[in-house]
Protein backbone atom coordinates (compact mmCIF):
# COMPACT_ATOMS: atom_id res chain seq x y z
CA UNK A 1 0.00 0.00 0.00
CA UNK A 2 1.79 3.56 -1.37
CA UNK A 3 0.94 6.66 -1.41
CA UNK A 4 -0.89 7.41 -4.58
CA UNK A 5 0.50 9.89 -7.49
CA UNK A 6 -1.66 11.32 -10.25
CA UNK A 7 -0.57 10.61 -13.98
CA UNK A 8 1.00 14.04 -13.57
CA UNK A 9 3.08 13.57 -10.63
CA UNK A 10 0.38 15.09 -8.61
CA UNK A 11 0.73 13.33 -4.93
CA UNK A 12 -2.40 12.68 -3.33
CA UNK A 13 -3.34 12.74 0.29
CA UNK A 14 -4.78 9.22 0.43
CA UNK A 15 -3.76 5.40 0.33
CA UNK A 16 -4.17 3.68 -3.29
CA UNK A 17 -4.96 0.29 -2.95
CA UNK A 18 -3.91 -2.39 -5.69
CA UNK A 19 -6.50 -3.14 -8.36
CA UNK A 20 -7.19 -6.69 -9.74
CA UNK A 21 -8.67 -4.89 -13.00
CA UNK A 22 -8.88 -1.51 -14.78
CA UNK A 23 -10.40 1.22 -12.07
CA UNK A 24 -13.43 3.02 -13.60
CA UNK A 25 -13.40 6.69 -12.17
CA UNK A 26 -15.83 9.43 -12.40
CA UNK A 27 -14.94 13.19 -13.21
CA UNK A 28 -16.62 15.19 -10.76
CA UNK A 29 -16.95 18.77 -9.15
CA UNK A 30 -16.88 18.05 -5.58
CA UNK A 31 -17.22 21.67 -4.41
CA UNK A 32 -18.36 24.71 -7.03
CA UNK A 33 -16.76 28.21 -5.99
CA UNK A 34 -19.48 30.43 -3.94
CA UNK A 35 -19.64 32.82 -7.51
CA UNK A 36 -20.12 30.05 -10.19
CA UNK A 37 -23.54 30.11 -11.84
CA UNK A 38 -23.84 26.44 -13.25
CA UNK A 39 -24.40 24.50 -10.58
CA UNK A 40 -27.36 23.14 -12.32
CA UNK A 41 -27.22 19.85 -13.91
CA UNK A 42 -28.03 20.58 -17.07
CA UNK A 43 -25.06 23.32 -17.04
CA UNK A 44 -22.94 21.89 -15.77
CA UNK A 45 -21.02 21.51 -18.46
CA UNK A 46 -19.76 24.87 -18.46
CA UNK A 47 -18.59 25.27 -14.83
CA UNK A 48 -15.03 26.01 -14.71
CA UNK A 49 -14.18 24.29 -11.05
CA UNK A 50 -11.65 22.22 -10.35
CA UNK A 51 -12.18 18.53 -11.01
CA UNK A 52 -12.03 15.98 -9.20
CA UNK A 53 -11.74 11.81 -10.00
CA UNK A 54 -13.87 9.98 -7.81
CA UNK A 55 -12.51 6.10 -7.78
CA UNK A 56 -15.91 3.97 -7.43
CA UNK A 57 -13.93 0.51 -6.46
CA UNK A 58 -12.06 2.21 -3.50
CA UNK A 59 -14.50 5.40 -2.59
CA UNK A 60 -11.58 7.57 -3.15
CA UNK A 61 -10.96 11.06 -4.14
CA UNK A 62 -8.51 12.65 -6.02
CA UNK A 63 -7.98 16.33 -7.21
CA UNK A 64 -7.01 16.84 -10.95
CA UNK A 65 -5.94 20.12 -10.65
CA UNK A 66 -7.61 20.91 -13.81
CA UNK A 67 -10.72 23.20 -14.46
CA UNK A 68 -11.40 22.01 -17.88
CA UNK A 69 -13.71 18.70 -18.59
CA UNK A 70 -11.53 18.26 -21.39
CA UNK A 71 -8.76 17.91 -19.53
CA UNK A 72 -9.56 16.44 -16.71
CA UNK A 73 -11.07 13.28 -18.71
CA UNK A 74 -7.44 13.03 -20.31
CA UNK A 75 -6.36 13.12 -16.73
CA UNK A 76 -8.55 10.67 -15.92
CA UNK A 77 -7.78 8.42 -18.66
CA UNK A 78 -3.75 8.19 -17.86
CA UNK A 79 -4.60 7.47 -13.98
CA UNK A 80 -6.57 4.64 -15.38
CA UNK A 81 -3.46 3.71 -17.72
CA UNK A 82 -0.89 4.26 -14.62
CA UNK A 83 -3.11 1.68 -11.95
CA UNK A 84 -4.31 -1.06 -14.58
CA UNK A 85 -2.93 -4.10 -13.71
CA UNK A 86 -2.40 -5.36 -17.44
CA UNK A 87 -0.94 -1.91 -18.58
CA UNK A 88 1.37 -2.19 -15.27
CA UNK A 89 2.52 -5.76 -16.66
CA UNK A 90 3.11 -4.46 -20.31
CA UNK A 91 4.98 -1.39 -18.99
CA UNK A 92 7.47 -3.68 -17.26
CA UNK A 93 7.85 -6.62 -19.38
CA UNK A 94 8.79 -3.63 -22.28
CA UNK A 95 11.04 -2.49 -19.75
CA UNK A 96 13.18 -5.37 -19.51
CA UNK A 97 13.29 -6.18 -22.99
CA UNK A 98 14.22 -1.96 -23.62
CA UNK A 99 16.47 -2.24 -20.74
CA UNK A 100 20.27 -3.94 -21.11
CA UNK A 101 21.27 -5.18 -17.68
CA UNK A 102 24.44 -3.81 -16.57
CA UNK A 103 26.22 -4.14 -12.97
CA UNK A 104 26.34 -1.06 -10.75
CA UNK A 105 30.32 -1.25 -10.36
CA UNK A 106 30.66 -1.60 -14.15
CA UNK A 107 27.80 0.93 -15.15
CA UNK A 108 30.23 3.74 -12.96
CA UNK A 109 33.69 2.52 -14.43
CA UNK A 110 32.07 3.03 -18.17
CA UNK A 111 30.49 6.43 -16.87
CA UNK A 112 34.13 7.73 -15.37
CA UNK A 113 35.79 6.51 -18.92
CA UNK A 114 33.36 8.50 -20.71
CA UNK A 115 33.52 11.76 -18.73
CA UNK A 116 37.43 11.40 -18.83
CA UNK A 117 37.28 11.00 -22.58
CA UNK A 118 35.91 13.85 -23.51
CA UNK A 119 37.29 16.24 -21.09
CA UNK A 120 39.38 18.89 -22.69
CA UNK A 121 41.65 18.82 -19.50
CA UNK A 122 42.58 15.46 -18.44
CA UNK A 123 44.90 16.95 -15.53
CA UNK A 124 42.12 18.73 -14.01
CA UNK A 125 39.90 15.85 -14.77
CA UNK A 126 41.59 14.29 -11.89
CA UNK A 127 40.14 15.72 -8.94
CA UNK A 128 36.24 14.86 -11.07
CA UNK A 129 37.44 11.62 -11.21
CA UNK A 130 38.09 11.24 -7.34
CA UNK A 131 34.85 12.41 -6.51
CA UNK A 132 33.01 10.11 -8.95
CA UNK A 133 35.22 7.08 -7.46
CA UNK A 134 34.14 8.10 -4.01
CA UNK A 135 30.54 7.99 -5.22
CA UNK A 136 30.67 5.40 -7.10
CA UNK A 137 32.51 3.41 -3.66
CA UNK A 138 29.78 4.83 -1.35
CA UNK A 139 27.03 3.62 -3.51
CA UNK A 140 27.94 0.53 -3.82
CA UNK A 141 29.03 0.18 0.15
CA UNK A 142 25.59 0.91 0.72
CA UNK A 143 23.43 -1.18 -1.65
CA UNK A 144 26.63 -4.38 -0.26
CA UNK A 145 24.67 -3.44 3.12
CA UNK A 146 20.94 -3.31 1.47
CA UNK A 147 21.41 -6.44 -0.29
CA UNK A 148 22.12 -8.21 3.12
CA UNK A 149 19.06 -6.70 5.15
CA UNK A 150 16.44 -7.64 2.10
CA UNK A 151 15.34 -11.61 0.45
CA UNK A 152 17.24 -12.64 -3.28
CA UNK A 153 14.51 -11.05 -5.15
CA UNK A 154 14.54 -7.78 -3.59
CA UNK A 155 18.47 -7.23 -3.39
CA UNK A 156 20.12 -4.94 -6.39
CA UNK A 157 23.06 -5.82 -8.11
CA UNK A 158 22.20 -3.97 -11.52
CA UNK A 159 21.45 -0.34 -11.91
CA UNK A 160 17.98 -1.21 -13.10
CA UNK A 161 16.86 -2.12 -10.37
CA UNK A 162 18.06 0.97 -8.46
CA UNK A 163 14.72 3.38 -7.42
CA UNK A 164 14.38 7.02 -6.40
CA UNK A 165 13.39 6.08 -3.03
CA UNK A 166 16.27 3.70 -2.75
CA UNK A 167 18.30 6.67 -3.67
CA UNK A 168 16.48 8.89 -1.08
CA UNK A 169 17.67 6.48 1.58
CA UNK A 170 21.34 6.32 0.30
CA UNK A 171 21.37 9.95 0.03
CA UNK A 172 20.04 10.11 4.48
CA UNK A 173 22.91 8.41 4.64
CA UNK A 174 25.58 11.29 3.40
CA UNK A 175 28.00 12.66 5.82
CA UNK A 176 28.32 16.29 3.95
CA UNK A 177 26.99 18.57 6.17
CA UNK A 178 26.68 22.05 3.81
CA UNK A 179 23.73 22.67 1.13
CA UNK A 180 26.51 22.75 -1.95
CA UNK A 181 28.13 19.59 -0.82
CA UNK A 182 24.85 17.65 -0.70
CA UNK A 183 23.57 19.18 -4.21
CA UNK A 184 26.57 18.50 -6.25
CA UNK A 185 27.10 15.05 -5.14
CA UNK A 186 23.46 15.02 -6.22
CA UNK A 187 24.08 16.55 -9.37
CA UNK A 188 26.59 13.88 -9.88
CA UNK A 189 24.12 11.41 -9.17
CA UNK A 190 21.95 12.77 -12.01
CA UNK A 191 24.81 12.92 -14.47
CA UNK A 192 25.36 8.89 -13.54
CA UNK A 193 21.79 7.94 -14.03
CA UNK A 194 21.26 9.88 -17.21
CA UNK A 195 24.25 7.94 -18.80
CA UNK A 196 22.62 5.05 -17.62
CA UNK A 197 19.52 6.12 -19.23
CA UNK A 198 21.73 6.95 -22.50
CA UNK A 199 23.33 3.47 -22.82
CA UNK A 200 19.77 1.64 -22.15
CA UNK A 201 21.36 0.28 -18.91
CA UNK A 202 17.94 2.11 -17.52
CA UNK A 203 14.29 2.18 -19.53
CA UNK A 204 13.80 5.44 -21.06
CA UNK A 205 10.12 6.29 -20.14
CA UNK A 206 8.69 9.38 -22.40
CA UNK A 207 5.83 9.18 -20.11
CA UNK A 208 7.31 10.13 -16.79
CA UNK A 209 8.39 13.23 -15.74
CA UNK A 210 11.97 11.80 -14.77
CA UNK A 211 12.32 10.06 -18.31
CA UNK A 212 13.63 6.64 -16.55
CA UNK A 213 16.57 8.71 -14.26
CA UNK A 214 16.28 7.71 -10.77
CA UNK A 215 18.33 10.29 -9.67
CA UNK A 216 15.85 13.00 -11.10
CA UNK A 217 13.38 11.67 -8.02
CA UNK A 218 15.50 11.96 -5.25
CA UNK A 219 14.28 14.68 -2.62
CA UNK A 220 15.31 18.04 -3.52
CA UNK A 221 18.32 19.83 -0.77
CA UNK A 222 15.76 22.32 0.89
CA UNK A 223 18.54 23.71 3.25
CA UNK A 224 18.68 27.98 2.16
CA UNK A 225 21.34 28.20 -0.54
CA UNK A 226 22.67 31.60 1.38
CA UNK A 227 22.90 29.68 4.69
CA UNK A 228 26.51 28.48 4.37
CA UNK A 229 28.17 30.79 2.43
CA UNK A 230 31.68 29.13 0.47
CA UNK A 231 33.36 32.18 -0.64
CA UNK A 232 33.69 33.66 2.91
CA UNK A 233 37.10 35.91 3.05
CA UNK A 234 39.82 36.03 6.48
CA UNK A 235 39.75 39.62 7.25
CA UNK A 236 43.00 41.51 6.93
CA UNK A 237 43.44 40.28 11.07
CA UNK A 238 42.58 37.01 10.64
CA UNK A 239 45.14 36.55 8.11
CA UNK A 240 48.51 37.58 9.99
CA UNK A 241 47.41 35.39 12.35
CA UNK A 242 47.38 32.55 10.33
CA UNK A 243 50.82 34.15 9.32
CA UNK A 244 52.13 33.79 12.31
CA UNK A 245 50.94 30.34 12.98
CA UNK A 246 52.81 28.87 10.62
CA UNK A 247 56.34 29.71 12.12
CA UNK A 248 54.95 27.82 15.21
CA UNK A 249 54.23 24.89 13.33
CA UNK A 250 57.64 22.62 13.62
CA UNK A 251 57.00 23.31 16.85
CA UNK A 252 54.19 21.97 17.49
CA UNK A 253 54.35 18.45 15.49
CA UNK A 254 55.91 15.50 17.43
CA UNK A 255 57.15 12.70 15.33
CA UNK A 256 59.84 10.47 15.41
CA UNK A 257 61.58 11.50 11.70
CA UNK A 258 61.67 15.37 12.57
CA UNK A 259 63.25 15.23 8.85
CA UNK A 260 59.22 15.34 7.67
CA UNK A 261 58.53 18.36 9.09
CA UNK A 262 61.84 20.32 8.30
CA UNK A 263 61.70 23.82 7.21
CA UNK A 264 57.91 23.00 6.91
CA UNK A 265 56.79 26.33 8.90
CA UNK A 266 58.54 28.29 6.55
CA UNK A 267 57.63 26.38 4.07
CA UNK A 268 54.31 26.90 4.49
CA UNK A 269 54.62 31.00 5.44
CA UNK A 270 55.75 30.77 1.90
CA UNK A 271 52.75 28.96 0.14
CA UNK A 272 50.26 31.31 2.40
CA UNK A 273 51.14 34.32 1.29
CA UNK A 274 51.27 32.70 -2.70
CA UNK A 275 48.19 31.84 -2.02
CA UNK A 276 46.76 35.42 -0.96
CA UNK A 277 48.77 37.86 -3.21
CA UNK A 278 48.19 35.74 -6.65
CA UNK A 279 44.39 33.65 -5.71
CA UNK A 280 46.00 30.74 -6.75
CA UNK A 281 44.24 27.54 -5.41
CA UNK A 282 45.79 24.64 -3.42
CA UNK A 283 46.12 22.86 -6.09
CA UNK A 284 48.01 25.13 -8.73
CA UNK A 285 50.02 26.79 -6.13
CA UNK A 286 51.42 23.80 -4.45
CA UNK A 287 52.30 22.12 -8.11
CA UNK A 288 53.44 25.94 -8.96
CA UNK A 289 56.77 25.25 -11.40
CA UNK A 290 59.44 27.24 -10.97
CA UNK A 291 59.50 28.04 -14.82
CA UNK A 292 56.17 29.99 -13.93
CA UNK A 293 57.71 32.77 -12.14
CA UNK A 294 59.69 35.07 -14.73
CA UNK A 295 62.38 37.00 -13.26
CA UNK A 296 59.83 40.26 -13.46
CA UNK A 297 58.15 38.39 -10.57
CA UNK A 298 55.01 37.59 -13.03
CA UNK A 299 53.27 34.59 -12.91
CA UNK A 300 51.69 32.50 -16.50
CA UNK A 301 50.42 29.35 -15.67
CA UNK A 302 47.04 27.70 -16.67
CA UNK A 303 44.50 26.61 -13.83
CA UNK A 304 44.46 22.92 -13.21
CA UNK A 305 40.44 23.14 -12.72
CA UNK A 306 39.49 25.22 -15.60
CA UNK A 307 42.33 25.20 -18.07
CA UNK A 308 41.73 28.92 -18.24
CA UNK A 309 45.24 31.01 -18.26
CA UNK A 310 46.11 33.13 -15.86
CA UNK A 311 48.79 36.34 -16.03
CA UNK A 312 49.77 37.98 -12.51
CA UNK A 313 52.19 40.40 -10.65
CA UNK A 314 53.32 39.47 -7.54
CA UNK A 315 54.76 41.59 -4.89
CA UNK A 316 57.97 41.54 -5.32
CA UNK A 317 58.85 40.00 -1.66
CA UNK A 318 56.09 37.55 -2.43
CA UNK A 319 57.60 36.51 -5.14
CA UNK A 320 61.51 36.35 -3.63
CA UNK A 321 60.03 34.83 -0.20
CA UNK A 322 58.79 32.03 -2.42
CA UNK A 323 62.02 31.70 -4.86
CA UNK A 324 63.93 31.09 -1.33
CA UNK A 325 61.80 28.75 0.56
CA UNK A 326 64.10 26.07 2.15
CA UNK A 327 63.98 22.71 0.49
CA UNK A 328 61.39 19.90 1.35
CA UNK A 329 62.35 16.45 2.08
CA UNK A 330 61.27 15.19 -1.28
CA UNK A 331 62.30 17.89 -3.11
CA UNK A 332 62.21 18.65 -6.69
CA UNK A 333 64.39 21.47 -8.54
CA UNK A 334 61.59 21.82 -11.17
CA UNK A 335 59.28 22.82 -8.81
CA UNK A 336 58.35 25.44 -5.30
CA UNK A 337 56.58 23.05 -3.05
CA UNK A 338 55.59 19.59 -4.92
CA UNK A 339 58.02 16.64 -5.64
CA UNK A 340 56.73 15.93 -9.23
CA UNK A 341 55.58 12.58 -8.09
CA UNK A 342 52.31 11.18 -8.24
CA UNK A 343 48.78 13.18 -9.35
CA UNK A 344 48.42 16.98 -8.95
CA UNK A 345 45.28 16.51 -6.85
CA UNK A 346 47.39 14.19 -4.16
CA UNK A 347 49.89 16.70 -3.57
CA UNK A 348 47.32 19.34 -3.07
CA UNK A 349 45.41 16.91 -0.19
CA UNK A 350 48.93 16.17 1.55
CA UNK A 351 49.11 20.17 1.88
CA UNK A 352 45.40 20.81 2.70
CA UNK A 353 46.13 18.21 5.78
CA UNK A 354 48.80 20.38 6.74
CA UNK A 355 46.34 23.32 6.86
CA UNK A 356 43.78 21.71 9.29
CA UNK A 357 46.83 21.30 11.56
CA UNK A 358 47.81 25.10 10.70
CA UNK A 359 44.50 26.40 11.85
CA UNK A 360 44.01 24.49 15.80
CA UNK A 361 47.23 26.88 15.89
CA UNK A 362 46.06 30.03 14.69
CA UNK A 363 45.78 32.62 18.13
CA UNK A 364 43.36 33.80 18.99
CA UNK A 365 41.35 30.91 17.22
CA UNK A 366 39.54 31.90 13.98
CA UNK A 367 36.03 32.51 14.06
CA UNK A 368 33.99 31.87 11.25
CA UNK A 369 30.27 32.13 10.99
CA UNK A 370 27.80 31.82 8.08
CA UNK A 371 25.20 35.04 7.56
CA UNK A 372 22.75 32.78 9.73
CA UNK A 373 25.07 32.62 12.56
CA UNK A 374 26.33 28.96 12.32
CA UNK A 375 30.21 28.05 12.98
CA UNK A 376 32.42 27.31 9.79
CA UNK A 377 35.24 25.57 9.55
CA UNK A 378 38.30 27.37 7.95
CA UNK A 379 39.25 26.65 4.65
CA UNK A 380 42.40 27.38 1.95
CA UNK A 381 40.53 28.18 0.03
CA UNK A 382 39.75 31.30 1.67
CA UNK A 383 42.85 32.65 0.74
CA UNK A 384 41.64 32.83 -2.85
CA UNK A 385 38.71 34.72 -2.03
CA UNK A 386 40.36 37.27 0.57
CA UNK A 387 42.65 38.30 -3.12
CA UNK A 388 38.97 38.23 -4.71
CA UNK A 389 37.17 40.57 -1.91
CA UNK A 390 40.19 42.71 -1.64
CA UNK A 391 40.29 43.18 -5.23
CA UNK A 392 36.91 44.27 -5.47
CA UNK A 393 37.35 46.52 -2.19
CA UNK A 394 39.93 48.55 -4.41
CA UNK A 395 36.67 49.48 -6.92
CA UNK A 396 38.91 46.72 -9.54
CA UNK A 397 36.37 45.50 -12.38
CA UNK A 398 34.83 42.11 -11.86
CA UNK A 399 36.12 41.07 -15.38
CA UNK A 400 39.37 42.47 -14.25
CA UNK A 401 39.28 40.13 -11.04
CA UNK A 402 38.07 37.38 -13.39
CA UNK A 403 41.48 37.47 -15.40
CA UNK A 404 43.32 37.43 -12.69
CA UNK A 405 41.65 34.84 -11.06
CA UNK A 406 41.74 32.97 -14.27
CA UNK A 407 37.86 32.31 -14.44
CA UNK A 408 34.62 34.18 -15.73
CA UNK A 409 33.18 37.15 -14.97
CA UNK A 410 29.28 35.66 -14.07
CA UNK A 411 31.11 32.91 -11.41
CA UNK A 412 32.78 36.32 -9.88
CA UNK A 413 29.71 38.08 -9.49
CA UNK A 414 27.91 35.75 -8.22
CA UNK A 415 30.48 34.65 -5.69
CA UNK A 416 32.13 37.46 -4.51
CA UNK A 417 29.84 41.13 -5.22
CA UNK A 418 27.89 40.07 -2.05
CA UNK A 419 31.11 40.73 0.30
CA UNK A 420 31.39 44.50 -1.29
CA UNK A 421 28.94 46.50 0.04
CA UNK A 422 31.56 49.72 -1.40
CA UNK A 423 29.85 48.11 -4.97
CA UNK A 424 26.19 48.14 -3.86
CA UNK A 425 27.09 51.79 -2.78
CA UNK A 426 28.19 53.00 -6.27
CA UNK A 427 25.33 51.55 -7.53
CA UNK A 428 22.99 53.04 -5.34
CA UNK A 429 24.65 56.17 -6.42
CA UNK A 430 23.93 55.35 -9.59
CA UNK A 431 20.28 54.91 -9.06
CA UNK A 432 19.72 58.36 -7.09
CA UNK A 433 21.12 60.26 -9.98
CA UNK A 434 18.33 58.93 -12.10
CA UNK A 435 15.97 60.72 -9.32
CA UNK A 436 17.67 63.89 -9.88
CA UNK A 437 17.93 64.00 -13.71
CA UNK A 438 13.79 63.50 -14.28
CA UNK A 439 11.58 64.34 -10.85
CA UNK A 440 8.34 63.41 -10.54
CA UNK A 441 5.94 65.86 -10.60
CA UNK A 442 3.01 64.74 -8.06
CA UNK A 443 0.84 67.95 -9.07
CA UNK A 444 1.40 67.74 -12.66
CA UNK A 445 0.15 63.92 -12.35
CA UNK A 446 -3.01 64.63 -10.39
CA UNK A 447 -3.68 67.35 -12.39
CA UNK A 448 -3.29 64.74 -15.31
CA UNK A 449 -5.38 61.87 -13.87
CA UNK A 450 -8.44 64.54 -13.17
CA UNK A 451 -8.74 65.57 -16.64
CA UNK A 452 -9.40 61.82 -17.26
CA UNK A 453 -11.83 61.09 -14.76
CA UNK A 454 -13.81 64.35 -15.78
Amino acid sequence: MLPGRGAEGIHSMVTIPQFVSRPEVEVVVYRHKPACKFTAPDKLGRCSCRKHLYVREARLRIATGKRSWEAAREFATRWQDAHDPEKTKQREQAAKQEATYKLVEDAFDDFIAAKKAASDNPEGFAATESKFCTLKKQLLIFLAKHNLTVAEPERVYYVHRITSSLLDRWMATWKAKTYWSKTKRRDNCVAFFEHCVDKRWIAYDATSKDKGNPARGMMRIRTAKGSTIPTLPFTPKQFHAVLAATLRYEESVTTVNKREVQNKGLRLHALVNLMRWSGLSITDAVTLGRDRLGADNRLELHRTKTGNPVYLLLRSEIAEEVRNIPPGPDANPDYFFWSGKGKKNKAASTWQKTFRKLWTLVTPPLVLKDRDGRKLAPKSHMLRNSFAVELLKKKVSLDHVAVLLGDNPETIREHYFKWVPELQAILDDEVKKTWQAEPIILEDADHAISAAVN
